[in-house]
């Protein structure tokens, strides 16, 4: 599966989506669509998932992960917001309460960097995923 994901930043605050069901907090993004560029995808994905509009920066990182017999790529960009939008949840993200928030950078890098105390193996690798990319973010942006 490939995926896109992004970061945008505005005065120490990252624009997160909250699973209220689960407590679980994610870099907004999801799956490539066909017949669709990376850059769109990862606008398309903000868009619907936290109601603002962003314009693709840069390109961040890409993370490979291995599950058992499948591949997981992720493709992370850095971010810029330019105005609003209407959400469209797909039902699953319904079901798990999601809401998008602004929440202070630290607090995110510090929840992400202690992935290994996460009992679920989604969650774990998950916040993994996310604590490489956010390290790699905080590396080209000093």
């Amino acid at each position: 599966r490939i995926a896109c994901r992004g970061f945008v930043v505005e005065n120490d605050k990252i624009l997160i989506c909250h699973e209220l069901k689960d407590k679980q907090f994610f870099s907004p993004g999801g799956g490539l669509e066909k017949d669709e560029s990376l850059e769109e995808c990862c606008i398309r994905e903000i868009c619907e998932e936290t109601g603002i509009l962003v314009k693709v920066k840069d390109h961040l990182i890409t993370v490979n992960e291995y599950y058992d017999d499948w591949k997981f790529i992720s493709h992370y960009y850095i971010c810029e917001a330019v105005g609003k939008s209407e959400r469209k949840l797909t039902n699953a993200e319904i079901k798990t309460g999601l809401v998008p928030e602004w929440v202070n950078i630290e607090f995110i890098r510090d929840l992400w960097s202690r992935h290994d105390e996460f009992k679920r193996e989604e969650t774990r690798g998950s916040y993994l995923r996310e604590h490489t990319a956010l390290c790699e973010y905080f590396e080209v942006t000093k």
